[in-house]
């Protein structure tokens, strides 16, 4: 009988089944832990330089960060880097710094406000439930400048710490005054002196 030999064998099938669940658990484990607690993203592109992937122009190198994603928009800050899905193509995430919170009023031209020159004409005011993002190397980045405030809720994640490359492990460097002044606004760790870059508020 078929049935009867089945049954015959399943205890010596058990060890095997036990072999065969044992990545499915551990798949699933994994997708729980990186849809609500953490996640590993590379950081594509030019934006973020000097801060992130300085050498990606160059060389394609990307930095990878361990972002957190357990209440992200709770205490979000000024200078906090955030991962969240890019308004006008939902299927992109990118990584950009926080430089305006909700309120917060914002120029519409970023180099004529760095250098001072800005007229405030055309300002945005951060709605609530909105952050400003832009990415360090203002002048090949597609940011707030480009499609404005983003709502909370399309971020995802914000960046822990650098996990690649191996010498960068653990670095935050979007913490340090940047030495590299070409193309990027940061100047003094966590933007603690933003009003000098384009930050305006009443």
């Amino acid at each position: 009988m078929p049935f009867s030999r089945l049954t015959t064998h399943l205890p010596r099938l058990r060890p095997y089944a036990r072999l065969l669940t044992l990545p499915l658990w551990s798949a699933a484990i994994a997708s729980f832990l990186n849809d609500h607690f953490a996640e590993v993203l590379s950081v594509s592109g030019r934006s973020m330089a000097p801060t992130l992937s300085p050498l990606y122009h160059e060389t394609g190198r990307k930095d990878y960060l361990l972002l957190r994603k357990h209440n992200v928009t709770t205490d979000l800050k000024r200078g906090d880097v955030v991962a969240f899905w890019a308004p006008h193509k939902r299927e992109f995430l990118v990584v950009k710094r926080v430089v305006g919170l909700e309120g917060d009023l914002w120029g519409d031209d970023p180099l004529d406000l760095h250098m001072g020159l800005g007229t405030n004409k055309g300002a945005v005011r951060v709605p609530p439930g909105h952050v400003w993002v832009e990415g360090d190397n203002w002048r090949e980045s597609g940011d707030s400048n480009f499609y404005g405030p983003i709502s909370r809720g399309l971020i995802t994640g914000k960046a822990i710490c650098v996990l690649w490359p191996w010498e960068r492990c653990g670095e935050r460097p979007w913490e340090w005054p940047t030495k590299d002044k070409s193309g990027t606004r940061v100047e003094v760790a966590g933007w603690g002196e933003i009003n000098k870059s384009g930050y305006l508020q009443e």
